[in-house]
């Protein structure tokens, strides 16, 4: 596989994370989509995306464990 192809997988896994997590309001489904943002860090040779990859973890890490609406 190429690198472009496991990107699009990741941001496709994720994209359902997001859609799951926005339809049902349950956090911890957005826990797991911390490691997803580690594909990128190692993959991709850009400083640019590494960076962002980094910020978006920190703001999942945030949103999934911090926030304070409750579950159903």
């Amino acid at each position: 596989m190429t690198e472009l192809n496991i990107l699009l997988i990741t941001l496709i896994m994720y994209i359902i994370a997001i859609y799951l997590y926005r339809k049902f309001r349950i956090n911890w489904i957005l826990a797991p989509t911390i490691v997803l943002w580690f594909v990128p860090i190692f993959i991709v040779e850009n400083l640019f995306i590494v960076i962002f990859s980094v910020i978006m973890i920190i703001i999942t890490i945030v949103i999934a464990f911090f926030n304070k609406e409750e579950d159903y």
